[in-house]
């Protein structure tokens, strides 16, 4: 038997000698977690988990307010995110409580 050398895969952001990402990974749009998406700005998004913290609900709870439209929400792909300003804000309104 004769021994199957694997070859090494190169990283996957793989960088020039001067440290520069090559045209193939900016055309992809890496993700730089340092900068604040477009359209965005700095406000706090939570998660469900969080969310149902929150309000000391089961996260289901949260998911199905959600999906009958009741709270401000914001999608971003397939995933829920819900703005705390809008959710302070949704909190205020004259259904909470009710």
């Amino acid at each position: 038997m004769s021994a199957v050398r694997r070859q090494e895969r190169p990283s996957r952001a793989r960088r020039s000698a001067e440290g520069r990402i090559h045209a193939s990974e900016q055309a992809r749009g890496s993700h730089d977690a340092t900068r604040p998406a477009r359209g965005l700005s700095a406000e706090r998004l939570l998660t469900a988990q969080q969310l149902a913290d929150r309000w000391q609900v089961p996260k289901q709870h949260v998911y199905r307010l959600t999906r009958q439209g009741e709270i401000p929400v914001v999608r971003l792909g397939r995933y829920f995110r819900y703005r705390l300003d809008a959710i302070e804000a949704w909190e205020q309104g004259p259904e909470w409580g009710v």
